[in-house]
């Protein structure tokens, strides 16, 4: 895996904070900023021993865990202003992604002097600030009901004021849109293999690009969703150079499959059992035990 420290960035955006933002809008600004740099690091579990933030080297790699995630932007944030801002490091146990035991996941609780008080979970945000779309964990979220909520109205708004909006607005309205004209097609005539290879074109033409595998897996599950509406399964296939591909298994409660590949360059690209199962053959290997039975399955149909 490809390390990169990403100091310089985070650096460059502490130096960039518009002076003439209220304390809110300078915390909402960082935390944007932010989720553009850093991806999850979906190896993690194979590398607990790899130490990914060492302040005392100037070293924050961009592949990290919701740990540092939280580490890392409760420092910058208390560095905007320390008289008026307090981000702590909080466990959101129920929220759980991954993290150094299966029952935590680490975010962030800020607390300003008027005595407000907001969860940031920037790590849950990732995929959503890197495609364009609207955030869903700056401060509209609880754990015991004491915490502050920011509205979607009101994130947009510092968004705009900000110019963090990217081009007319966020990417979701995009995505509604194809919605609707997807849900107006009549697939009756189509078999299910080629209803999903329409659907999957029109969900291909709202991909973005992603550094991350794990971003682009949460993107694509809400497109899954909102676009192609059908039941899925995934699996993880790594190559000899630790390449990762996601497959996807779509299917229908009648038994009708359509597989799909997906990686971070090329978006859902159509492939067969076979050739799955060629992969793995040929240097893949994957380690969800079920997916042989899978294919041999689909093989046999």
């Amino acid at each position: 895996m490809v390390h990169e420290n990403v100091i310089d960035e985070l650096n460059s955006i502490m130096l960039n904070i518009p002076s003439n933002a209220t304390l809110i809008e300078k915390i909402r600004y960082v935390y944007m900023k932010v989720g553009e740099v850093f991806s999850y690091d979906y190896y993690y579990l194979e590398n607990q021993d790899t130490y990914k933030v060492r302040f005392e080297d100037d070293y924050i790699d961009r592949y990290i865990t919701c740990r540092e995630v939280s580490q890392v932007l409760a420092l910058m944030l208390n560095n905007i202003d320390r008289d008026n801002i307090k981000c702590e490091v909080i466990n959101r146990s129920k929220m759980f992604i991954r993290g150094d035991d299966e029952n935590s996941h680490l975010a962030n609780l800020v607390t300003l002097s008027s005595g407000e008080k907001y969860i940031l979970d920037l790590t849950l945000d990732l995929h959503l600030i890197q495609s364009g779309c609207k955030t869903m964990e700056f401060g509209y979220t609880t754990m015991s009901g004491d915490e502050d909520i920011i509205s979607l109205r009101e994130c947009e708004e510092m968004d705009r004021k900000l110019g963090l909006i990217r081009n007319e607005g966020y990417r979701d309205s995009i995505i509604n849109e194809l919605s609707n004209k997807v849900n107006q097609i009549d697939f009756s005539e189509m078999s299910f293999e080629e209803a999903m290879f329409t659907k999957i074109h029109y969900l291909n033409s709202v991909m973005v690009g992603f550094r991350g595998l794990h971003e682009g897996k949460n993107y694509i599950k809400m497109l899954l969703s909102r676009i192609v509406r059908c039941n899925y399964r995934e699996f993880n296939l790594r190559g000899k150079d630790n390449q990762m591909i996601t497959c996807y298994l779509l299917s229908n409660n009648f038994g009708d499959e359509a597989w799909y590949l997906y990686d971070i360059n090329s978006g859902l690209v159509r492939t067969t059992p076979e050739n799955i199962f060629s992969m793995l053959n040929n240097g893949w290997n994957t380690k969800s035990v079920s997916l042989d039975d899978v294919l041999e399955n689909s093989m046999t149909r």
